[in-house]
């Protein structure tokens, strides 16, 4: 393949039009013209800011100036005021005014003495007139009394100033103050005063006056500056100056002078200096200041142009001394430039022609400068990119002959699970393939300690198996390296001598590649050839390709083997391993290991260590049960202990094979094994015994299997271990107790004469009995030995100072080792040439007490009475206190000078190693110029510093040049330099270049040399960013906790609801910065979200459109009104189912939470923000708590309006049943029946149907029917809403007969109805009915209601008809009683009977009446008139109501006639 470039691509490249000339043109103009310009720019700045610094002197000092007047005039004014609130004869008239006081004329003289009071103080020469009128006001703002009665009775609050002020104590300048006063500057004073009589109100006494001073004041700074303006402003931005005729007037505030005046109020001070545009956008110099006390400030403005006319003048003569300078420096730099650019163009041409493809192109070396050197290493570059492409084919053919061989082995490492095909194969075919000297394949054992050779190949190969058969992995040999990097090491040329040990005999160059998988290394590829340098990138690659696969295949037959494992065999392990770790000797742990291999299809031998030889002790083969006599084995321990490594094994796959292990491995191959397994059992770190495991043809010791027998010998080796513990724990638990006791107990004592008494005690407890103890000490000074502590026979007893060399504790104190007289003391101490001093001892032990290599003391112990009282078990007890006892008795000689030192070391080394280096803030110090001296670690880690780097010498300004906060900071510290004061607490905001914020809190102190001259700063940086974010989100959170409780608070004393809500949607949204916030209540029906309250224009006209929602529908108000739980959109771009409001384009997320008591949904609480993700999970746990808090307030209104709806109706059923009660007939009593219900339940029709002649109900009153003919109403019993109520005996209540479907009776446009039975005893008398035209307007409680009042009406009906009998049959009573009476009183015949016809007449409205009489002959036929006398005297009469035919002559025909009434004699 011949590669070549392509003249295609090259006729393609892009075009290059620019010119070199003129680019090295503008380099060095640029270079020159920038130092010209800035020099110039310098000093312009410089002149300008000089005179604008002289000019704010002098604007301030004016300001300043006339401020202090007009603080003056404060002053006069509030001690006018104090002068009144103390006047304790005003205070009692206002007293008077304030109590209820029925004398008039009192309370008309306390008003009189109060005006003149206030008159006489304010009005004082003294005062100068300060107040033109002085008022009292209630805590309503009303004018109790005033100077100017004109105020008296109205509100005083209607001005801005006494507005501000009312209840306060304070003071307060307006202009324009209407309707009080009109376009004057108005001084406002006020103190409040709360009578005893009325503790609970406080009142207000306010002077106003005018104040000269604020126009002159105005007047005069106006005459310092040409065209200068003076003037007045507060905050509520009035701005109040002078007119062309210098009267006060009202000034149209500038946006941007009023933002730049607020700037300057708001800073330390409340004054300063800025420059900013005015009126007409006219740019002035400005200096104001703000009075806190009187709340205004005063600004003097001065023109920008009248400042910085001598630099504008100075600024022309500049530029033109600058153009010229630049035009000859330009044609100075043209000239250069050109001669030095052309060869660099010819350069260029020729290799642009050379990448085009002229191969023969090269550049002619004519100048011996840079550009020379360029055409020279042109020329060389072209050379080698001709040699590079010729062998650039042959590369690509390599490569693709080394994938070919990975693929190849990767083929056959999946194809087979024979581990020795797969390895040799590989060796012969990268050998064959590759054409290298030699090729192997080591694994490791399971350990990963030891390798050996599984497979090799070449002509360079010669033993390998004996070269590398379970051999130790070095560290830093070539394989330890390789395995422990899993990195492929090549060997070249250059380093062959430092890898000797690997390479055979003929290779110079040599590569070893990983076989791992996963991470984990499982052997090497060894691959050496004998011509240098072989092993390139592309070729290690492929290597590493072959490395894996071949791992890849060792991996999958490493799976198999395991799953092949015998579970029989590994349950005989597991008991094995259990018994072992149980048991209590090790004879017991050799017989089970003996008897477990006996159960297995394996040999075994087990071989101890004995003075440094490895010999056979027991043998197991279950073949061979009777050839149990171990053979003779001796080997060197020492020689196999550096073989092995804890947890390791050595596998051997050709037991006939010399090794160093042959005298065992031969033992198994003469007896027919094949395999076999050492495993090294460590007890203690060292060495103890080798198990051999070995195996037949048919049995083969896998990975797997190997592994189980590996941890039944980690098993025996704890056990073992386990065993020596208990043993040696057993030997040493009495000393050990004793040490610990004694060591706890010296460890606590300090005081010298307390230790020795601790320590005599210990010691006799530990030795047993009486003894004797002492202490000696070696005074250096006086080189005397002292014995501070001496005990003998049960007490202390005093000893003098021995000079040192003579005695026992001498001797111990030169050798600086312990020293034991058991027996013979006596003898053995002059033997040694000691003296003996006092009683001598018959046994004797003293151990020296050290510290630091260099023995101060002896402890000693004696018995003069027994030998053999002590031995080496004492002597250790001692030996091992000693040094205790020694630190213990140096730490309290040396207690104070340790003291001392440590306060030291702390002072010095504490303080600034330990702060500097650990110390989370910031600390640096610097020097007099606020240079670096020294920074802490935190310090560099907070400016983002490398640790390394050297900031000494160098300020905040170099070494943060562009960053306006570094000299800010540097400002502030030389400040600090020159004044010697230190600023604390200061809190700045830094800022990263990613944007990140962060806040830190700077300590600023200065430094003092002896002189007292500041000499440098220490400054302390703490990051509170944290704190500030934590401080910031504290405070949202108690935000909006105090907004929930501020709802609930108005919750809990409100009934209000519209109050409520109104005020609660509009906190939400403040104080929760959201965009949008509105609350729905579902309708009667429960069918809509009904929108009662809403934020905003779009809030507004959405409630006055209606707005609504169907419960339960896709809108996320439906969703929860729906469901009762909340709701929330994340992002509504992102949800399908919403749908954006046009009123609100901006929502990017909406939360909804359900307004809920108990299982009852009210209606539903929205907010929409317009950010996603704006809702946390803070947010909607405080905004569910107001939305439970809203839910019980607007429950219990709706309650509270329940109940009081309830009271009313039940008041006006009363009123209803008293009135219907106190009628006299049945039409009144229903009448006012219908009358009064319309006006308690608000209905629209109220109609009272009663029983007719038939079966059917037929209205007998009603309310609301004006436009309805229902006099020929009738309904059957079942038939509509009344029909129901008259056939069940029961209530029946319509909420909405539309859906419903119920006839509600002759008006069809009634949608709610509630029909309630009249009932009297068991009768159903008729029905009481109301309707509306609403739907849902009457439920359960107005059911109770109409139902008892059904039941009390049918009593009131059955009463009146009642009551109406009665006094009819009264009436007739009365009636007939009259008439007997004149009967009685007649005395003939005749009269009796015309009395009785004309008297029955009247009673009966009859228009005619006749008595006949008759005998017994013409009873059936007519009779005669008064003609006879009978039994009986029938009497007829015709009468003028129902149908009477009016013929005279008394009688009726006609079945259609009524029947005649008699009356019996």
């Amino acid at each position: 393949m011949n590669i070549r470039p392509s003249t295609q691509q090259a006729s393609k490249s892009p075009q290059f039009k620019g010119s070199l000339v003129r680019l090295v043109v503008s380099v060095m103009l640029v270079l020159t013209t920038v130092p010209v310009l800035l020099m110039g720019t310098i000093n312009y700045i410089r002149s300008q800011e000089m005179l604008k610094t002289q000019a704010t002197d002098q604007i301030q000092l004016v300001v300043e100036n006339y401020m202090v007047d007009i603080s003056r005039t404060q002053e006069r004014a509030d001690r006018v005021m104090d002068q009144l609130i103390s006047n304790q004869s005003l205070l009692a008239d206002i007293d008077n005014l304030i109590v209820d006081q029925p004398n008039e004329l009192m309370k008309r003289a306390s008003r009189d003495e109060a005006i003149l009071i206030m008159r006489l103080v304010a009005f004082d020469k003294a005062n100068e007139s300060m107040f033109n009128e002085i008022s009292v006001l209630d805590t309503n703002g009303t004018v109790i009394v005033s100077t100017n009665e004109k105020r008296e009775g109205a509100s005083y609050i209607l001005g801005r100033g006494p507005s501000e002020l009312l209840g306060k104590t304070g003071t307060s300048v307006i202009f324009n103050p209407t309707p009080l006063f009109s376009m004057r500057m108005m001084l406002f004073t006020s103190r409040t005063y709360t009578p005893a009589s009325f503790p609970g109100r406080t009142y207000t006494v306010i002077g106003a006056g005018t104040a000269p001073i604020f126009q002159t004041s105005l007047i005069q700074a106006e005459k310092f500056f040409p065209n200068a303006r003076a003037f007045l402003f507060n905050r509520g931005n009035q701005v109040v100056g002078l007119t062309s005729d210098n009267n006060l007037t009202l000034y149209e505030n500038y946006q941007s002078q009023i933002s730049a005046l607020h700037e300057i109020i708001d800073q330390p001070g409340g004054a300063g200096s800025d420059e900013y545009n005015s009126w007409a956008e006219t740019p002035v110099l400005a200096y104001a200041q703000w009075n806190p006390g009187m709340n205004f400030g005063f600004v003097v403005e001065a023109p920008a142009d009248y400042i910085y006319e001598q630099v504008q003048a100075q600024n022309k003569l500049n530029i033109t001394i600058m153009a010229i300078s630049l035009l000859v420096i330009g044609v100075f730099v043209w000239f250069g430039s050109s001669r030095m650019v052309k060869p660099l163009v010819m350069l260029a041409e020729n290799v642009q022609a050379f990448a085009g493809g002229d191969w023969g192109r090269r550049s002619q070396v004519r100048r011996k400068d840079e550009i020379g050197l360029l055409a020279y290493s042109f020329n060389r570059m072209a050379d080698e990119l001709s040699q590079l492409y010729r062998s650039l084919e042959s590369k690509v053919e390599e490569r693709n002959r080394q994938l070919r061989t990975a693929v190849e082995v990767t083929n056959y490492a999946t194809a087979t699970l024979d581990r020795k095909e797969i390895l040799q194969r590989t060796v012969d075919l990268i050998t064959g393939r590759f054409g290298y000297g030699f090729a192997a394949i080591y694994l490791l054992d399971a350990s990963g300690t030891f390798f050996n050779t599984k497979a090799y190949s070449g002509a360079l190969a010669g033993d390998e198996t004996d070269r590398h058969m379970g051999s130790r992995i070095r560290t830093h040999s070539l394989f330890g390296s390789a395995i422990a990097s899993n990195q492929i090491t090549v060997v070249e040329s250059d380093n062959l001598e430092q890898h000797a040990e690997t390479l055979l005999d003929g290779a110079k160059s040599e590569v070893v590649v990983p076989i791992s998988i996963a991470g984990q290394v499982m052997g090497l590829l060894d691959i050496q050839h004998s011509v240098e340098d072989t092993f390139g990138p592309d070729t290690t690659t492929a290597l590493q390709m072959v490395a894996n696969q071949v791992a890849s295949g060792l991996n999958n037959i490493a799976q198999v083997e395991n799953a092949q494992v015998d579970l029989k065999e590994t349950n005989l392990l597991y008991r094995a391993s259990r018994r072992i770790a149980q048991a209590k000797d090790r004879n017991t742990i050799w017989e089970i290991v003996r008897e477990t291999l006996l159960e297995t299809s394996y040999a075994g031998m087990i071989l101890a260590i004995h003075d440094d030889q490895l010999r056979a002790f027991a043998i197991a083969d279950a073949q061979q049960k009777n050839n149990t006599k171990p053979p003779v084995i001796v080997l060197t321990a020492s020689r196999f202990e550096q073989k092995f490594l804890p947890g390791s094994y050595l596998q051997f796959e050709n037991l006939g094979q010399p090794s160093e292990y042959f005298s065992i491995l031969s033992f198994f191959h003469q007896r027919g094994f094949t395999s076999a397994a050492l495993f090294p059992v460590f007890v203690d770190g060292a060495l103890a015994q080798v198990i051999v495991l070995a195996a037949r043809e048919e049995s083969r010791l896998t990975s797997a299997i190997l592994q189980q027998y590996l941890s039944l010998v980690e098993v025996v080796a704890n056990t073992e271990e386990r065993l020596n513990a208990l043993d040696a724990m057993e030997a040493n638990l009495k000393e050990l107790r004793t040490l610990a006791t004694v060591s706890s107990s010296v460890s606590l004592e300090t005081n010298l004469d307390s230790l020795y008494r601790v320590l005599l005690e210990q010691v006799k407890e530990a030795t047993g009995g009486e003894l004797g103890f002492f202490i000696a000490l070696h005074n250096k000074e006086t080189n005397q030995i002292d014995f501070p502590f001496n005990y003998e026979h049960g007490q202390l007893i005093h000893v003098d100072a021995m000079p040192f060399g003579e005695g026992l504790t001498s001797i111990i104190l030169k050798t600086e080792k312990p020293l034991l007289l058991s027996s013979n003391a006596i003898q053995k101490a002059a033997n040694l040439g000691v003296k003996i001093v006092g009683e001598p001892a018959r046994s004797w032990l003293g151990v020296p007490l050290m510290v630091g290599g260099e023995a101060f003391g002896v402890m000693a112990v004696e018995d003069v009475d027994n030998e053999g009282r002590f031995n080496e078990n004492d002597l250790r007890l001692l030996s091992t206190i000693a040094p205790q006892v020694a630190i213990s008795i140096r730490n309290a000689q040396l207690l104070t000078q340790m003291r001392q030192a440590l306060r030291a070391y702390d002072q010095e080394h504490y303080l600034l190693n330990t702060l500097l280096d650990n110390i989370p803030d910031s600390v640096s110090f610097k020097d007099e110029k606020a240079r670096y001296l020294l920074c802490s670690k935190s310090f560099y880690a907070q400016r983002g510093i490398d640790y390394t780097t050297k900031l000494t010498g160098m300020t905040d300004i170099d070494l943060l040049p562009d960053d306006p906060q570094a000299r800010m900071l540097y400002a502030n510290e030389m400040e600090i330099i020159q004044t010697g004061e230190a600023k604390l607490g200061q809190i700045f905001e830094m800022r990263s270049p990613s944007g990140a914020t962060t806040w830190i809190t700077v300590d600023t102190l200065p430094m003092w040399d002896e002189n007292g001259m500041v000499s440098g700063l220490l400054s302390i940086a703490h990051d509170i960013t944290e704190l500030k974010t934590a401080e910031q989100l504290a405070q949202k959170r108690a935000q909006q906790l105090l907004t929930a409780a501020e709802i609930a608070r108005d919750a809990s004393g409100t009934l209000n609801v519209e109050e409520l809500l109104e005020k609660s949607i509009n906190l939400v949204r403040e104080r929760f910065g959201f965009y949008h916030a509105s609350i729905f209540l579902l309708d009667p029906l429960g069918e809509y979200a009904v929108l009662r309250e809403s934020t905003g224009e779009a809030g507004r006209q959405l409630k006055a459109a209606g707005h609504r929602l169907a419960v339960g529908s896709q809108s996320i108000v439906g969703k929860v009104t729906g469901t009762g739980e909340p709701a929330v959109v994340d992002d509504v771009t992102l949800s399908e189912n919403y749908y954006a409001n046009p009123m609100l384009p901006l929502t990017r997320a909406e939360l909804a939470i359900p307004l809920r008591i108990g299982e009852r949904t009210l209606g539903a609480l929205d907010v929409q923000s317009t950010t996603p993700h704006a809702f946390q999970s803070e947010d909607i746990n405080i905004l569910r708590i107001l939305a439970d808090q809203l839910a019980i307030a607007i429950f219990n209104a709706d309650l509270f309006v329940e109940t009081q709806e309830n009271i009313t109706k039940h008041r006006f059923l009363h009123q209803i049943t008293t009135a219907a009660a106190a009628c006299t007939n049945a039409d009144d009593a229903l009448r006012t029946t219908v009358e009064g219900l319309r006006t308690a339940f608000g209905s629209d029709r109220v109609a009272i149907y009663l029983f007719g002649q038939s079966s059917s109900l037929t209205i007998r009153a009603f309310a609301g029917y004006e436009n309805v003919d229902v006099s020929q109403e009738h309904i059957v019993l079942g038939e509509g809403t009344v029909g129901l109520a008259a056939l069940g005996r029961h209530p029946v209540l319509v909420k909405d007969a539309q859906t419903e479907g119920q006839e509600t009776g002759p008006d069809a446009a009634v949608r709610s109805q509630l029909a309630v039975p009249i009932l009297y005893t068991d009768h159903t008398v008729g029905v009481l009915s109301i309707g509306s035209y609403q739907p849902a307007v009457y439920d359960e409680n107005d059911q109770e209601i109409l139902g008892s009042l059904g039941s009390t009406l049918g009593a009131i009906l059955a009463n009146a008809q009642l009551v109406s009998q009665v006094r009819l049959q009264v009436e007739q009573q009365k009636q007939l009683f009259e008439i007997t009476s004149k009967i009685r009183r007649s005395s003939d015949i005749q009269s009796i009977m015309e009395i009785s016809t004309r008297e029955l007449a009247s009673v009966l409205r009859a228009r005619r009446a006749n008595i006949r009489l008759m005998s017994e002959e013409t009873e059936s036929g007519s009779g005669e008139t008064l003609a006879g006398m009978a039994d009986s005297i029938p009497l007829s009469i015709t009468t003028g109501r129902n149908g009477g035919n009016g013929n005279g002559n008394g009688h009726h025909h006609g079945s259609d006639q009524k029947p005649q009434q008699e009356l019996d004699s």
